[in-house]
C-alpha cells in the first residue's frame, strides 16, 4: 500500500468516507479501523505491511493531526476508531501529550480506545510505566517484531469485539 494513500491532510480528512469492509473478509466478520500516529513515514509502512489484511488504517503524521481526525469524526457523528497506535517521540506534541488529550476529550475507557502508545525511547521500563500513567492501555517497544504488533492489535480489537 501507498502511504500518500492514507495520509490525508486536514482538509481532506473532512471529505473522507468511513472506510469500507475489506472484500477479503468474510460477511459479518469485525474490521477493526486503527489510527496510526507516528511522524516517520517508514514506520508507518512498517504498520500497514503488518495490519493490512487485519483492519482499516488511518495515518496521521502528528498529534495534531491525530487530534483533529478524532475531533472531525466526532462532530460528524462517526464512531472513534477502535484503537489507536501512537508513537512517543514527535514534533509538536508528544505521544504522552496526544494520550492525556485525547483521553480528557475523547474517550476515558481503555475498552471503548484502546491505545498502544510506541516508542524506541530507553530505557524502556521508565517509558512504558510513563505510557501507562499518561493514559495507554497497552506499549511496544521500538524496534518490534510485525506479529508481535499484530497479535496486540488483534487482542485489542477482539475485546473492543465482545
Amino acid at each position: 500500500a501507498d502511504l500518500a494513500a492514507v495520509k490525508a491532510s486536514p482538509a481532506d480528512m473532512a471529505a473522507m468516507p468511513v472506510p469500507p469492509v475489506a472484500a477479503s473478509q468474510p460477511a459479518g466478520k469485525f474490521r477493526g479501523l486503527v489510527l496510526s500516529v507516528d511522524d516517520d513515514e517508514v514506520n508507518q509502512q512498517v504498520v500497514m505491511n503488518s495490519l493490512e489484511d487485519m483492519c482499516d488504517l488511518f495515518c496521521a503524521m502528528d498529534g495534531k493531526e491525530a487530534l483533529h481526525y478524532l475531533e472531525d469524526r466526532k462532530t460528524k457523528g462517526l464512531s472513534l476508531p477502535d484503537l489507536v497506535l501512537l508513537d512517543i517521540q514527535m514534533p509538536g506534541m508528544t505521544g504522552f501529550e496526544v494520550c492525556v488529550e485525547i483521553r480528557k476529550t475523547f474517550e476515558q475507557a481503555h475498552a471503548q480506545l484502546p491505545i498502544i502508545m510506541v516508542s524506541a525511547r530507553t530505557p524502556v521500563d521508565t517509558t512504558a510505566i510513563k505510557s501507562f500513567q499518561t493514559g495507554s492501555t497497552d506499549f511496544l517497544g521500538k524496534p518490534f517484531h510485525p506479529e508481535v504488533l499484530r497479535h496486540k492489535v488483534k487482542v485489542a480489537l477482539d475485546i473492543k469485539q465482545d
